[in-house]
């Protein structure tokens, strides 16, 4: 694609994910005078985070109700619902149901079924033979039923927003790397494999690699972004109906992400995972992608260090369950116990860019580092993708005053 040739342009944006690409539609509909160009150092847009697994339109019952994270994902779904309908993107509010499978797990289920009903999301509490009704597979002694809970495919989104961005005069550069980052008085430069462009202003949306973005443009981050990969299978065609719409444990006091769950996407297909394992390169998708020297800089982080001290049992938990396929199985059978190991099938692993401190702590919130010309998101966790609207619209105000 031919890219219109300016210098330097109002706004450069780093990454081709959702992120990156919903900051763009913000700016283009607020700004519409204003030339804005994002640079995808892959093939294509959505390859890694935003587009790989089944997408969730999350509720929000999970947050603190009028917390910045539960306001982002009540306004960042609608965004999104919206924007589905306008452009024919099958969006299938399917309802998910939450279950205890234990009496120690009675008392979280009851606290997040309260956060739900103060947070305003529609869910109910049931008992065993009202779970049976929803999913008639799952085993449990007590579930809630959020019902506003719904599927999508976020790559559509991603390749329809890259369409329509297009007709805004918005282009995104593919197979174009960032190499190194100067910020200078009056504008900033991005030197790429494919050469140097100018901006007046640099949105660096890069997910697994913002942290090293940062860092080309001469801040330091204060984080690090380590990879853990999330390792799926997928239920066969035939055993399929064991899972009707979504079926999640009760989360861990504490703990991000969740553990092993069933999702039926809007293909019909059932995914379950993920175990979580800490990925050997920034994009190790399978055990066998080793980057040294990621590695060497994982071990020279203290803050990594800190983490495994805090959480190697859990870690060696999930270790267990990767290199043992029957221990997966046991762990989904505890929600589904149908389900034998036969009826599993490998499915295509994910990366989660996790932003750790240098004393070990793994940060959940949205963070977002500036400097003069320069906008750093540099962590974006889940539900960023139910957010991205929402996202994109709080980057681009922080632009705002510098627009004035």
């Amino acid at each position: 694609m031919l890219i219109p040739a300016l210098r330097p342009y109002d706004v450069i944006i780093i990454g081709g994910g959702i992120v990156g690409l919903a900051t763009a539609w913000n700016l283009v509909h607020t700004y519409p005078d204003k030339s804005v160009v994002v640079i995808e150092k892959e093939p294509a847009v959505a390859t890694h985070q935003s587009g790989v697994r089944h997408g969730l339109l999350h509720s929000g019952i999970y947050y603190r109700p009028g917390s910045v994270k539960a306001t982002g994902c009540l306004e960042g779904r609608e965004e999104m619902i919206r924007f589905c309908q306008d452009y024919g993107i099958p969006v299938r509010t399917c309802g998910k149901v939450i279950v205890a499978t234990s009496e120690s797990e009675l008392s979280s289920l009851q606290e997040l079924y309260q956060r739900g009903k103060q947070g305003n999301i529609p869910c109910e509490l049931l008992g065993p033979s009202h779970l049976k009704e929803i999913e008639p597979h799952a085993e449990g002694l007590a579930a809630i039923h959020v019902k506003n809970t719904a599927v999508l495919d976020y790559r559509e989104v991603c390749i329809t927003l890259l369409s329509e961005l297009a007709k805004k005069g918005c282009y995104v550069m593919l197979n174009t790397e960032v190499l190194s980052i100067k910020e200078m008085p009056t504008e900033t430069l991005v030197v790429t494999n494919h050469g140097r462009h100018y901006a007046r202003y640099v949105i660096n949306c890069a997910g697994l690699h913002a942290d090293r973005v940062s860092k080309m443009a001469g801040k330091n981050p204060n984080i690090k972004i380590i990879s853990f990969r999330g390792e799926f299978f997928q239920l066969r065609e035939e055993v399929a109906h064991f899972c009707n719409s979504i079926i999640y444990p009760v989360p861990i006091p504490n703990v991000d992400p969740l553990g092993p769950h069933f999702v039926k996407g809007v293909d019909g297909s059932v995914e379950c995972g993920p175990n979580a394992v800490l990925a050997f390169a920034r994009e190790g998708y399978s055990r066998k992608v080793v980057n040294f020297k990621y590695i060497w800089e994982l071990l020279a982080f203290s803050g990594f260090w800190w983490l495994w001290a805090e959480h190697w049992p859990r870690g060696m938990s999930e270790i267990w369950r990767t290199s043992n396929k029957d221990a997966f199985v046991k762990t989904l059978q505890k929600l589904v116990p149908d389900i034998k190991n036969n009826q599993l099938l490998k499915a295509p692993s994910t990366v989660r860019a996790q932003a750790v401190t240098h004393e070990g702590k793994l940060i959940y919130d949205l963070i977002v580092q500036e400097s003069h010309r320069i906008v750093h998101v540099l962590n974006a966790q889940s539900p960023s993708a139910t957010s991205a609207f929402n996202i994109g619209k709080t980057i681009v105000q922080k632009l705002s005053k510098r627009f004035q």
